[in-house]
């Protein structure tokens, strides 16, 4: 498929916008269909009027000019738009070839080079967002090297390779993430131990020369980018959206302008050179005034050294409540070097498979994570130059034992120093006392909520109150610059504080615990059981998802944030809470207690940023890091069910690397709709594997061991 069109009988601006949606679809099913697809190029014809159109993963790029065909100007026309069209084919090459392809992508094997070294992957892992343009385009294989496979080797380390194309992060720590991708250096932050255990090698993708890197604005556009306006059909003629791109400037109509060494005649065209399309999902095309700056996007490959199993297919609740541990320690141990991961999703964490051959929980993917600058120092908590007067402290004293609160003194510093330390260092005396009665507000709501016991004889400290700080400072995240492009995250899991489409708050940890949060929740309205079995949506539970996860940003902001601050009254996030649990499936009543005491940390600390806040990750881990009963013997059965499928699986990749042939898919399951032809669980004859390089062609060397058989 060497391009893309779409024809209109009349050129209206329904016709227009209906042609162009029609041609992203095309382009979506190409890129969907052709793994080693890095652009397309396409064209519209309504009535006289052609546009043509480069897609690729920094979104769609509309050539400045409009052609109008005449009867006796077409031959002329003709000649013009192939000129156009072989410019831009020139721009990059497709990056592999297809001599046996298999019926579908999940069933096509490929050799992929890493570093100089050669992989050939073993099953498709995730290809579904292959199609997406203006984002990463992310396909997942579980490979091994080419040459044990060749060899026939089981013992080869089977490993993770994923392919994207990455944007950079807002800021440039330094001058490597020229040379290395910044999952890469993220992962470096943990120590050369941690990283030799994760990563087994990582590389931007080159041209096959080796001479420039595969991007999209230099290699694939040629320095061709618009001025980052979102498109909008207006009539033509109009100078709403006249444009200066980088190879060119405006001017009036009835001139030439050189593009790609091809002069255009532009006569009665729109007045700009080149726009940027916005895809909002995959059905729809976003045509709004937004102004955002266009994304150069890089092909990136990393290798990786862990494996699993999706969370969904948890083989009991006690594994789904260790890989919740699991992930959030990893989240952890970024957060304390610099790192924050900022995507918390259902891909993104995954029941890893470990050495011996148990489960543990693992966080993966930081190609959006955020890191703090080198020089950046961590804030130190609590620094205040107040503290709470003799007085005022002896006076709340008292008033607590009138409520039956029993406290030490240094409690009740404690519970006033994050308020204290909010205040400018010249507050007055009643400034200071607003503080300190807010603190002990803060002491009384802590204590009720969170059912806590004292007596004249057992005085509360602050250990009891968890307010033993974990770490005296955080890292600091103030001066990171956001990236080119949209915000990051994962809409269904995301906080209500960081999807609010109105909100300005800075990501931080608490944001991604909610989002772990959510993730669980997620999993108890949808799922019945271990091993990914889904339950029936019932119109009612179909609204609650609606509501929670699949609306617009502004509902799902509104609605999320019912639970926490959205509500003014504790009591009635808590009824919010209580009726979202009805919905929880009956295989999850084990798990209530722990969702009611995680909320009730995640209210608090949202309400105050003290202490809960602070200590969020070790007082998450306190509440999920509990046995719970053993399974029922129903249970036991979907267990024994799952165990089955993961021995199944591992025995399908050592005979793939075996019998030299694909591996049964993760899943068996149906043919998915995207896949137009019959699919199969595995080859019944071995795949060459030689014919389908991703990234060049088959070498003189691999041509030649296919015709020697060696």
């Amino acid at each position: 498929m060497d391009c893309l069109a779409e024809f209109k009988n009349k050129k209206t601006e329904d016709h227009r916008q209906d042609a162009l949606a029609q041609l992203c679809n095309y382009a979506k099913q190409a890129f969907r269909e052709q793994l080693d697809r890095r652009f397309i190029i396409g064209f519209t014809l309504c009535l006289d009027e052609l546009k043509l159109y480069l897609f690729d993963r920094s979104g769609v790029l509309e050539k400045a000019f409009v052609l109008t065909i005449s009867h006796l100007g077409a031959q002329k026309s003709r000649t013009t738009s192939s000129r156009v069209f072989n410019s831009l084919s020139r721009t990059a090459r497709m990056g592999s070839h297809h001599l046996n392809p298999a019926d579908t992508s999940y069933d096509t094997q490929w050799i992929i080079e890493v570093n100089g070294k050669l992989y050939i992957t073993l099953r498709a892992i995730s290809i579904a967002n292959v199609e997406i343009m203006c984002g990463r385009a992310t396909a997942v294989w579980e490979v091994v090297l080419f040459k044990d496979f060749q060899a026939n080797r089981i013992d080869s380390p089977i490993l993770v390779l994923k392919q994207s194309w990455q944007r950079l992060s807002g800021q440039e720590p330094d001058q490597r993430l020229s040379t290395i991708p910044f999952e890469q250096y993220a992962y470096e932050r943990l120590g050369k131990t941690e990283l030799n255990k994760l990563i087994q090698d990582a590389a931007y993708v080159r041209t096959e020369d080796g001479s420039e890197l595969v991007t999209t604005f230099e290699f694939i556009r040629k320095g061709i980018t618009g001025t980052g306006t979102s498109y909008s059909l207006d009539p033509v003629g109009s100078s709403k959206h006249t444009t200066t791109g980088s190879r060119t400037t405006s001017g009036s109509r009835g001139t030439k302008r050189k593009a790609n060494d091809s002069t255009v005649d532009i006569s009665g065209s729109i007045d700009r050179y080149a726009f940027e399309i916005f895809l909002a999902d995959r059905d729809a095309l976003m045509l709004g005034d937004r102004v955002t700056k266009p994304v150069s996007r890089t092909q990136t490959r990393i290798l990786m050294k862990t494996r699993g199993y999706p969370l969904k297919c948890f083989k009991d609740l006690n594994e789904l409540r260790m890989v919740f541990c699991g992930a959030i320690r990893n989240h952890q141990k970024f957060y304390r070097v610099g790192v924050l991961h900022r995507d918390i999703s259902q891909g993104n964490v995954i029941i890893a498979i470990c050495d011996d051959g148990s489960t543990c929980g693992r966080l993966i993917d930081l190609d959006h994570a955020k890191v703090t600058a080198h020089d950046e120092s961590n804030v130190l908590l609590l620094q205040t130059t107040h503290c709470v007067p003799d007085r005022i402290l002896s006076r709340e004293m008292d008033g607590l034992v009138d409520r039956g609160i029993f406290v030490t003194e240094d409690t009740i510093r404690r519970a006033c120093a994050p308020i204290l330390s909010k205040l400018d260092p010249s507050a007055v005396h009643d400034e200071i006392v607003d503080a300190c009665r807010s603190g002990v507000n803060y002491l009384i709501d802590v204590y009720k909520r969170f059912g806590l016991k004292s007596s004249k004889s057992q005085l509360l400290t602050p250990k009891d109150f968890r307010w033993d700080l974990e770490f005296q400072d955080k890292p600091s995240f103030e001066n990171h610059q956001p990236g080119d492009g949209n915000r990051t995250g994962t809409a269904p899991y995301m906080s209500y504080q960081i999807i609010d489409p109105l909100g300005n708050v800075a990501h931080d940890a608490i944001h991604d615990i909610e989002s772990f949060f959510w993730l669980l929740i997620h999993i108890m309205l949808t799922r019945n059981g271990p091993g990914g079995s889904r339950r029936d949506i019932s119109v009612a539970l179909a609204g609650v998802l609606d509501l929670y996860f699949h609306g617009d940003p502004g509902t799902l902001s509104r609605k999320k944030g019912g639970l926490f601050l959205f509500s003014k009254k504790y009591e009635d996030a808590q009824a919010e809470l209580s009726n979202l649990m009805v919905h929880f499936d009956s295989y999850f009543e084990p798990l209530k207690n722990l969702v009611q005491q995680w909320w009730n940390l995640l209210y608090f600390a949202h309400k105050y940023e003290a202490y809960e806040l602070w200590n969020i990750h070790a007082n998450t881990l306190r509440i999920l890091d509990k046995p719970l009963p053993g399974p029922s013997s129903a249970q036991s059965e979907q267990t024994n069910a799952e165990v089955n499928r993961r021995e199944e699986y591992h025995k399908s990749t050592l005979d793939a690397i075996k019998n030299s042939t694909i591996a049964m898919r993760p899943q068996p399951r149906t043919p998915e709709k995207r896949d137009r032809k019959a699919t199969s669980t595995a080859s019944a004859q071995p795949v060459d594997p030689v014919s389908q390089i991703a990234g060049h062609g088959p070498s003189k060397k691999h041509r030649k061991e296919k015709a020697t058989g060696h």
